[in-house]
């Protein structure tokens, strides 16, 4: 059996891993100090997490989501929870709904 990533599977990882460095990381310290975000870095986040195209990623494509399979979510989500203070749920996934 071959477990190695897919050229698919790894874009994936490295662009939550930047993402994760670049955008969630950086609010650590606010959200230890303050307990939370402000509004202000909140819609910064949030912009960034649709430029990155990690929104809504269990939700189908035309439902205005990313479509990931559930191997694709493992791999995005492995990088988006190497921050602390919960961060990583401003990469909003809403509620599985049935089709």
């Amino acid at each position: 059996m071959d477990l190695r990533l897919t050229p698919d599977l790894i874009e994936i990882r490295e662009r939550s891993r930047r993402f994760c460095d670049e955008w969630l990381v950086p609010f650590e310290h606010e959200t230890e100090e303050a307990g939370s975000l402000s509004l202000e870095s909140y819609g910064r986040i949030r912009q960034a997490v649709l430029d990155a195209r990690l929104n809504a990623m269990n939700m189908p494509v035309k439902w205005g989501g990313q479509g990931f399979s559930i191997l694709q979510q493992v791999v995005a989500l492995e990088q988006l929870g190497r921050v602390t203070n919960a961060l990583w749920a401003c990469v909003w996934r809403p509620a599985q709904v049935l089709e």
